[in-house]
């Protein structure tokens, strides 16, 4: 079992319960819409997730949240270099 953040904000929290009742099928469908944000070496990590549980997906999900996350960051600073 991964262990989870403890939520600072409200939203956070919100965010964590409404994730929490997500089936399997709709956690696949976020990935699947988010995916496509990612660069190809990291598009090509998250290929036959349908086999996976749906804890795995969860954990994949927030991966997946981070990696875009950092992308964002790294192209901010690329920004405010020009």
């Amino acid at each position: 079992m991964k262990l989870q953040p403890i939520p600072i904000i409200r939203e956070e929290a919100d965010h964590q319960q409404a994730e929490s009742l997500l089936t399997k099928s709709e956690i696949l469908s976020i990935i699947n819409s988010l995916t496509p944000l990612l660069g190809d070496p990291q598009r090509s990590r998250f290929r036959g997730l349908s086999s996976k549980s749906r804890n795995d997906l969860v954990n994949i999900l927030q991966d997946i949240r981070n990696m875009l996350s950092e992308n964002s960051i790294m192209i901010n600073n690329n920004i405010e270099e020009l």
